[in-house]
């Protein structure tokens, strides 16, 4: 009888022992569960192509997401769907998913006629300065008409907007005003002035942040990739830059509607506008990144920025014939790691060139903590204290948009004249923005003073 007890206790504790196991494995399911499975779920959101819009309404959305029938029907006086729509685009004017604005347009029901392609083409693949050749879209039969020639956008002709009532823009730029795109707006908008057209502009991320930086475009220095007077990392999307040159710029004000992005954050999702490569040199994020201040020092010989290569505006590189040391280089990376930038040494034989270039292949981590423009000057004030010559070309005070900067460099201007002629313009361009209400998202573009 004792023995029977003893087995029934040595059971009833195994029980308890196994029921406190089981209580536990429950637990730490449940904690499994709730911590990893989301991450689990975020990585493959992120990864999938074309699956970062999600259901929830309240998710990010693109400008040509935001499009609805009311809208569109609001247009035009006649409240319907039945005007001639002009679409200004490229290989970028996509949704998240890869679909096309165009296609999208069709769907809502549009009439688009006319398709009309900037610099590197409607399918970024034209190098720059190369003409870009009238041409028809292979799916809708639509003629592409090209406004890029002799080196420059070109202007709305009448002709081509006869029978167009709207026109649209969408296109990813580059956030630095001597990217074309934004001139080819700019086009899109005297157009619409002139002729008495509807201009709509689908915004998109700014991919460089927030960050205002850099001269704006001294009087007499106007030109394809300094057209308007803004800063030279000027900090806003496309939609609010349409709207300071509408209200700012423009001495007759176009018909001018906006479609903004939903939950946009400026520090957030500046890569997200990114779909797909700007241009043959802009193939990426690292590329567009760079090119917020390589794109300038390509003005400046004897440097190569990569340019022609799966590198370029990745890396900053000289002539192996100027016998630019490592030890020189490696104070350089010094210099870079201060900046934010992530730097290595790299080589590469230049068949254009036809000599070996060796330098830094560059990354820069964060763009939201990385000042372009400074950065640009300290690497051209580095190597002429190095003893390097530095010839500008002819575009250079056109692409910085002052004569100042060149003459600083050229040590014929002090350093405290540039800061205060940059820093109180800068200045000036922001509160000119505000009170014209040109900024859609918060946190506003923070300016960034030159020291």
């Amino acid at each position: 009888m004792e023995f029977e007890e003893g087995e029934k206790m040595v059971l009833w504790g195994i029980k308890i022992v196994w029921g406190y196991i089981l209580s536990i494995a429950r637990i730490c399911a449940v904690l499994i569960i709730a911590l990893f499975l989301p991450k689990i779920f975020l990585v493959r959101l992120h990864s999938a192509p074309g699956a970062f819009v999600a259901q929830n309404p309240s998710s990010f959305r693109l400008g040509i997401e935001s499009l609805s029938d009311q809208f569109l029907k609001g247009l035009t006086s006649k409240g319907d769907l039945s005007y001639k729509v002009g679409l200004v685009t490229n290989q970028s004017g996509k949704d998240q998913c890869g679909k096309r604005t165009l296609d999208i347009l069709f769907q809502h029901g549009l009439n688009v006629v006319s398709l009309f392609a900037p610099e590197h083409g409607m399918d970024g693949d034209i190098a720059m300065m190369r003409d870009v050749q009238d041409s028809k879209d292979k799916k809708s039969n639509l003629k592409i008409i090209s406004m890029y020639g002799n080196g420059s956008p070109k202007r709305f002709d009448q002709k081509f907007l006869t029978n167009i009532d709207v026109l649209f823009f969408d296109m990813q730029d580059s956030g630095m005003r001597h990217y074309t795109f934004i001139t080819t707006m700019f086009e899109v908008l005297e157009a619409a002035s002139k002729y008495n057209k509807v201009a709509v502009v689908l915004d998109r991320p700014n991919l460089l942040g927030p960050y205002m930086e850099g001269p704006i475009v001294d009087d007499g220095l106007k030109s394809a990739i300094s057209y308007a007077s803004i800063p030279v990392r000027y900090g806003m999307t496309v939609g609010e830059l349409a709207f300071y040159f509408n209200k700012k710029i423009l001495k007759k004000p176009a018909k001018l509607h906006v479609v903004p992005m939903q939950q946009y954050d400026r520090l957030s999702y500046g890569a997200r506008g990114l779909i797909t490569r700007l241009s043959p040199n802009i193939t990426n994020i690292n590329s567009c990144y760079g090119y917020s201040f390589l794109g300038l020092l390509g003005e400046v010989r004897p440097f190569d920025v990569g340019v022609g290569t799966n590198k370029a505006f990745q890396c900053i590189l000289l002539p192996e014939y100027l016998k630019f040391t490592k030890k020189k280089w490696h104070e350089l990376y010094v210099l870079f790691q201060k900046q934010g930038v992530e730097s290595s040494f790299y080589r590469y034989y230049s068949v254009r060139k036809k000599y070996y270039c060796s330098g830094l292949r560059l990354h820069i981590p964060d763009i939201n903590s990385f000042s372009s423009f400074s950065t640009f000057l300290m690497v051209l004030q580095f190597f002429r204290k190095e003893g390097v010559a530095l010839t500008f070309s002819p575009a250079f005070d056109k692409a910085i948009g002052s004569k100042r900067v060149r003459l600083f460099l050229q040590g014929e201007l002090s350093k405290d004249l540039l800061v205060s002629y940059v820093n109180e313009n800068l200045k000036l361009f922001f509160r000119r923005a505000s009170e014209a209400d040109c900024f859609l998202y918060r946190p506003f573009p923070k300016v960034v003073n030159l020291s």
